[in-house]
């Protein structure tokens, strides 16, 4: 997911998570690869489902400002 996008102006990724909204026998996903402490949001996610599950699964890529801008927003 995010293959080609990049965050501006200093703003970086900070973690990753992925995780199921509900629990299922045998169904799971993790984060395989990602690109925290970079501007790029990318995220590679594994998924091992059993067949006729219905999962839902969340993912999160926390980004944080740049240092010296106290609140996140540059203001021009």
């Amino acid at each position: 997911m995010f293959i080609s996008i990049q965050l501006k102006n200093g703003w970086k990724v900070n973690s990753v998570f992925v995780f199921p909204e509900s629990y299922g026998v045998g169904d799971g996903a993790y984060v395989w690869d990602s690109r925290i402490g970079t501007s790029s949001p990318y995220l590679n996610v594994r998924w091992w489902p059993e067949w006729f599950s219905n999962l839902y699964y969340k993912f999160f890529v926390r980004i944080v400002w740049p240092k010296g801008v106290p609140d996140g927003l540059v203001v021009p």
